[in-house]
């Protein structure tokens, strides 16, 4: 419940409907209509009109219809879910995800180590953990739902494991396999994390059988052959995971061929990928595995930026976690090698991939903000490497702290508390109020955003396009958009639909009168068209209506 309010506090702040990313706006309008009529997409005619150029970011137009231009998943299960709570409610839905899924952290923690109090601790600090309460609290990213099915999932493989369930053994592939339906492009990682999770607990499953078989056959030698039925039931430890894990890309295929046309389409990868498999699989491959390339010199900018600078404390966990595990690597057991070494790899893997995409996701280039989409790419690695320092922590207290006088080790444990205390409030104040886009720090942007919203839909026709920016997460889809225009042929376009008496508008920060002079001069009037003076301005922004040159 802690963390449920926790999570949702900040949504009862916002004011409806109103989103700070091109994502969120997506997946929440997307799922709105999933509400109404199943599936993910808006009709429009202008589409057309303008060669695919209107559309919010994080969409994509396909003839007269808009689809998502990222994953299906998130909006297609909010869309579910606002059909039996309401639409009101969509956006509680990760908030909900995480609080049960920090439930089956503390749980999985628990049932590793076998101490209340280092579960209880580390779950606190997985909750706390400023990606956690920022993006756990922005009910629309996907990247909430795919990390709460991957503790999901790693729950449900260690339950499995000890009560050889058969159940539990299908649950846990459903689990990563839903995990992947919200973001399929992690299966790069998650996808060879799973297979060696599945071969791991069928391997375990096995050998728990066959002791089992041995104790009763020397009990009872008559049970001492094997039949058909257990011989099949040796079978499905390997099997029930994958069938559970293939299950949601059956929707998934299904789905992209109702918006898509083809299987193996995707909103950011319209072309079939099977005709792609069959005439560039290298190509692919590359595309797969490395879409951003190789950049060494970004990478390391980008890790100094996040890892080293702005999150060093929730950084400086892991780091305990891994020297802890390289130091106890001799009291590990061969599974907790094997997911260390696993851990690490995965670790090396998404600082690489992520760590080669370039992009600014603020106005101000460069700038290290809480709410950049490197911090949610790589929101998994600061969650999933806290139950090897719950290991580490578990190792210690019961060797060094158990030998050591009970004041020294009543001074450890207080020690150790005191970096939580210290931990909580750097994590609050962090998610919160770190500038320029903390949780309570971004309320005042939002209520300006609102108002820029109204003025525009009390200003401007129901049909018109607004040349919106970064603003078009504010305005789609109350009124159709187009985000920039970045060639000479998408200013052509503006000319054509304006020449259709399509009205059309540009929503900027307040030119200047000599740099609007100067735009028309230099982008505009050479298309014939010119930017007219500003209607009217609200918090800094201005609306501008394009006319034809006569």
């Amino acid at each position: 419940m802690l963390a449920f309010f926790t999570l949702s506090y900040f949504q009862k702040q916002l004011p409806a409907e109103t989103f700070n990313s091109p994502d969120e706006a997506a997946n929440y309008w997307f799922a709105k209509e999933v509400q109404k009529t199943d599936l993910p997409l808006f009709f429009d005619g202008r589409n057309i009109k303008s060669q695919g150029l209107v559309g919010m970011r994080s969409t994509r137009a396909m003839g007269e219809k808009t689809v998502p231009g990222s994953f299906l998943g998130w909006p297609i299960a909010a869309g579910y879910f606002g059909k039996i709570f309401g639409a009101d409610n969509i956006i509680y839905l990760t908030p909900i995800l995480l609080a049960l899924a920090f439930i089956a952290f503390w749980d999985l923690i628990y049932r590793t180590v076998r101490k209340k109090f280092i579960a209880w601790l580390i779950t606190a600090l997985a909750l706390l953990a400023p990606p956690t309460l920022f993006f756990g609290s922005h009910g629309m990213f996907h990247n909430g739902a795919f990390l709460a099915f991957i503790i999901f999932g790693l729950w449900a493989a260690v339950v499995a494991t000890e009560k050889k369930n058969l159940g539990l053994y299908f649950l846990y592939g459903l689990f990563f396999g839903g995990a992947l339906f919200f973001r399929t492009n992690e299966i790069v990682w998650a996808g060879p994390v799973f297979f060696a999770l599945s071969l791991t607990t069928a391997i375990i499953y096995q050998k728990k059988t066959r002791v089992e078989k041995l104790a009763l056959a020397n009990d009872k030698p008559k049970y001492a052959k094997r039949s058909l039925k257990s011989k099949i039931f040796l079978i499905l430890p390997y099997l029930l995971p994958w069938l559970g894990f293939l299950l949601p890309f059956a929707l998934i295929f299904k789905i992209n061929y109702e918006l898509y046309g083809a299987i193996f389409s995707f909103g950011n990868y319209v072309p079939d990928l099977a005709t792609a498999i069959a005439t560039q699989p290298l190509t692919l491959l590359q595309k797969l595995l490395m879409p951003f390339g190789l950049h060494p010199t970004i990478i390391r900018e980008v890790f100094a930026d996040y890892f080293v600078v702005m999150l060093w404390p929730l950084s400086l966990l892991l780091w305990w976690a891994c020297l802890g595990c390289l130091l106890y690597w001799p009291r590990l057991s061969k599974i907790w090698r094997g997911a260390f070494v696993a851990y690490v790899l995965v670790f090396l893997w998404l600082i690489m991939l992520y760590g080669s995409w370039e992009f600014y996701d603020h106005p101000l280039l460069k700038l290290q903000t809480i709410g950049t989409s490197y911090v949610r790419y790589w929101w998994p690695i600061w969650i999933l490497g806290l139950p090897f320092l719950a290991k580490v922590w578990s190792l210690w207290s019961d060797k060094e702290a158990r030998f050591m006088p009970i004041k020294r080790a009543a001074g450890a444990w207080i020690l150790l508390c005191s970096a939580v205390v210290f931990y909580a409030p750097w994590a609050i104040l962090t998610a919160f109020s770190s500038q320029p886009e903390g949780l309570l720090t971004s309320l005042p942007i939002y209520a300006q955003d609102i108002a820029v919203r109204e003025k525009i839909m009390a200003t401007t026709a129901k049909e018109a396009v607004i040349l919106a920016h970064t603003m078009d997460k504010v305005i789609w889809p109350s009124r159709q958009v187009i985000y920039n225009l970045p060639t000479p042929q998408t200013k052509k376009i503006v000319a054509q639909l304006l020449a259709q008496k399509i009205k059309i508008y540009e929503l900027q920060m307040s030119y200047s009168e000599k740099l609007r002079e100067y735009i028309n001069d230099n982008e505009y009037a050479p298309n014939g068209y010119i930017l007219g003076s500003a209607l009217w301005t609200e918090h800094g922004w201005s609306l501008y209506q394009f006319e034809l040159v006569k």
